[in-house]
């Protein structure tokens, strides 16, 4: 458990509290930084495999390292190689690594599940590899179009001085070195075709979500419908059809009336996710998205809610990168208890979920999808 002074510090290092703080007492500050630590269920701190999974799957990057830049997958020139381990091992290791997770562990739920226990999970772990290098592709063009200064606690890719817009290209280069590897490793896979398409589905996917969002920036023209489908796009597909059907792909149990029945399960648990991580990047240091005027469920709840005079404070701060703006907007939030709105949009999720479940007939399928939303929920640790 925090104490309470770490939970003060925690609370006043959030910009938008500092002028509300000065007029709280303690225990009340106190109790509020930790609504926030006990309602965002972080999605990096989830516990989706056991610990030996978890050293499995990371101690196989230098394979993946070797294989890339040793066998002339994408060069037989050194110079192309070095850059390659160099771009690797900068962008693509020490993330949160949720998604191939999730691909782990659902592969080895549908193998357990059909007989097959103690099974190798050495392929799941290097489809996971490839399915990582696809997020480092979109999360290095991500932060040229954030403008981002930190990502994974260092500085963005491209603000290294001899990086730069050169960036642009060694996203490419991961995503070209994931094709390839899918090839060496899963070229005489049953469903090796349909493993690549669900890569190239993904990718223009996340690319209209992102197209949504770089063009949300404009307070007047927010709504739920456009959240829900830059939500759908962006978040739903990347971050739970993408693992959950790749593992279908490579364990052969290929559903496609599976898939289907599970779309709607896979885009409810991407917007919670998204409110998670709108929710997170508002308290935290480096959230950007009040300065950046982004369409987020915090600013439509607000709009929603808002008096006259609250709805003109915000259509006048929001999108503006003066601290004094960035407070006003939170401490909006704050007045308006979103944090509740946060516990709400939980249960509707659960709700919805459950009704999508019950249409799954097949008795597997809905063990692993429901194993699924309550891991993505916060509910239990392992799948």
């Amino acid at each position: 458990m925090f104490k309470c002074d770490r939970l003060f510090r925690l609370a006043i290092e959030f910009r938008g509290f500092k002028l509300w703080a000065r007029n709280r007492n303690v225990r009340t500050l106190t109790q509020f930084a930790n609504s926030i630590l006990k309602k965002t269920r972080n999605p990096s701190s989830l516990r989706i495999l056991s610990e030996q999974d978890t050293e499995q799957f990371k101690s196989f990057f230098l394979t993946i390292i070797e294989d890339l830049t040793n066998h002339n997958l994408i060069s037989s020139i050194d110079e192309v190689n070095d850059r390659m381990g160099q771009i690797m091992n900068y962008c693509v290791s020490g993330g949160k690594q949720v998604r191939p997770s999730l691909l782990i562990a659902a592969y080895k739920f549908i193998r357990t599940e059909t007989g097959l226990v103690g099974e190798s999970i050495e392929d799941a772990i290097k489809l996971a590899w490839c399915l990582e290098m696809m997020a480092s592709f979109f999360l290095v063009l991500d932060d040229i179009l954030d403008n981002s200064e930190k990502r994974r606690g260092k500085l963005c890719w491209y603000k290294n001085e001899d990086v730069g817009m050169n960036a642009i290209n060694d996203a490419v280069l991961i995503q070209m070195g994931l094709f390839e590897l899918l090839k060496k490793y899963f070229i005489n896979h049953k469903f090796y075709q349909q493993i690549v398409d669900v890569f190239l589905v993904v990718n223009l996917k996340t690319f209209v979500g992102q197209t949504l969002d770089c063009n949300s920036n404009n307070i007047s023209t927010f709504s739920w419908k456009k959240f829900n489908e830059m939500c759908d796009n962006k978040t739903g597909y990347y971050t739970y059809y993408f693992p959950i059907v790749l593992a279908m792909y490579l364990a052969e149990r290929a559903d496609l009336q599976l898939q289907e029945k599970a779309f709607d399960i896979f885009m409810e648990l991407g917007r919670f996710y998204q409110y998670q991580n709108d929710y997170l990047d508002c308290f935290s240091k480096f959230g950007t998205d009040i300065e950046e005027g982004k369409c987020t469920w915090l600013i439509l709840s607000a709009l929603e809610k808002a008096s006259p005079k609250q709805k003109n404070i915000l259509e006048k701060n929001y999108g503006k990168c003066s601290k004094e703006s960035v407070e006003k907007i939170k401490n909006i939030y704050i007045e308006m208890n979103l944090n509740n709105s946060f516990d709400d949009q939980l249960e509707k999720t659960k709700d919805k979920v459950n009704a999508h479940l019950k249409k799954i007939e097949n008795s597997l399928s809905q063990r692993m999808m429901r194993k699924l939303a309550l891991v993505s929920l916060g509910y239990e640790t392992y799948l």
